[in-house]
């Protein structure tokens, strides 16, 4: 099978990007042929044997109003380069324009993935309240969740203007009335399905393909541990943004007692409030922000870790952060928000809090750190439960996946 995968920038390498380029290696150690349709400008991943690679720009310019003629001139290249290469399905990754979207899947098999819950703030999240939202999608999006609730900002904070507001409310309307004509969609947790099926998705099309995990080796991974700190450490590794929740840590470790230490991972546009937080607590001393790192030197401060927390307060598709950690034997303590709980299981790979349980955060730190047995032991459960996420148990998914909707 020939498939065609389109995603916008290579350069950001996120979870999803991540996931798609472990599902595309594992597809072409399969005998399927990969080819990649991406955003001009931005990096193309290094995967052996991939074929290769179409750059355009105007597909993923959402902002436009309007069709451009070079817009559909370059769809007019598309079909070309799908028609030499004979592609028998498109994988969609990052979306490109709704209008782009729909005419492909008129003519071609379409398999997308959704990854962030559907909604006009592409994040079900509530700024004033700084809780996940469960309401269903409709006029109560602007009357109450932008008017009352915050709903009106973006990932970064900024604020979303009242007509941008409304565009991106018809723009979701239109894009979910086009993600229920392709032949699949695939989506990282349990949560996430029967959340898509809420915002009326066709529940039989929605495929739960939990992210693959790269296999640790274990004699890299006692090099890992082997210099951890005699103090207990507990390390969040993420987006330093609100709805993360790092904040919650730092509140939390200012009312445990026992010595530890904190580490932020990560970089974004709440650390100087994290760091002045920080001060306002008095905890300067045991916290050490490590700003953006490689992922090697992420999973070496992971492997020198007590635990990983994870107090994200907006719903995560599935988190993971944590699931990574747990393959290194590390215990997590999170908050049940969104696909968490597809992973994280309460007294067994670490706990599981309601969200926003500051208190309850800073008594399950206190617990790991006073009982080291019992943190080994839910290390140890986290790592035999991480293993069955493999990335060729994901290809065998995803080839699953594939197959049904080219023959249906």
């Amino acid at each position: 099978m020939n498939i065609l995968m389109v995603i916008s920038d290579f350069s950001d390498y996120s979870g999803s990007v991540l996931s798609m380029s472990l599902g595309a290696k594992a597809i072409q150690e399969k005998g399927n042929q990969v080819y990649w349709l991406h955003r001009a400008g931005s990096k193309t991943l290094t995967i052996e044997n991939f074929d290769g690679s179409f750059a355009v720009h105007h597909v993923f310019d959402r902002a436009a109003y309007f069709d451009s003629p070079d817009l559909r001139q370059e769809e007019r290249d598309i079909d070309r380069f799908i028609q030499h290469h004979n592609i028998d399905l498109i994988h969609v990754e990052s979306w490109p324009r709704t209008s782009t979207l729909r005419r492909w899947i008129h003519k071609y098999p379409v398999v997308a993935s959704v990854r962030v819950a559907l909604c006009p703030n592409r994040a079900r999240y509530q700024w004033t309240t700084r809780s996940a939202c469960d309401r269903p999608i409709g006029i109560s999006c602007y009357t109450v969740g932008y008017r009352k609730l915050g709903c009106g900002y973006l990932g970064n904070g900024k604020p979303i203007s009242t007509p941008a507001f409304i565009r991106s409310m018809l723009e979701d309307h239109a894009l979910r009335a086009t993600l229920k004509r392709c032949k699949g969609i695939v989506t990282p947790s349990s949560w996430m399905k029967e959340r898509l099926a809420k915002d009326d998705l066709p529940y039989h099309k929605i495929h739960v393909l939990n992210p693959p995990i790269v296999e640790v080796d274990l004699t890299s991974q006692n090099q890992l541990t082997s210099s951890a700190p005699d103090t207990p450490v507990l390390t969040f590794v993420g987006r330093l943004a609100d709805f993360k929740g790092p904040d919650h840590l730092l509140k939390a470790s200012a009312q445990i007692n026992q010595p530890h230490q904190i580490w932020i991972i990560g970089d974004g546009p709440f650390r100087t409030q994290l760091e002045e937080i920080t001060k306002q607590l008095g905890i300067t001393d045991r916290v050490t922000f490590w700003g953006s790192c490689e992922p090697s030197k992420v999973k070496a401060l992971q492997g020198q870790s007590t635990a990983i927390v994870v107090p994200s307060l907006w719903p995560e598709a599935f988190g993971r952060v944590g699931s990574e950690a747990m393959l290194l034997g590390k215990p997590v303590i999170g908050y049940n928000v969104g696909g968490i709980s597809d992973w994280l299981k309460d007294d067994i790979t670490g706990k599981l809090l309601e969200a926003g349980d500051i208190e309850g955060l800073a008594q399950a730190i206190t617990e790991l750190i006073e009982k080291s047995e019992m943190t080994k032991k839910m290390g140890e459960a986290g790592r035999q439960f991480a293993q069955q996420w493999t990335v060729a148990q994901y290809g065998e998914k995803l080839a699953a996946v594939y197959q049904q909707a080219a023959t249906n």
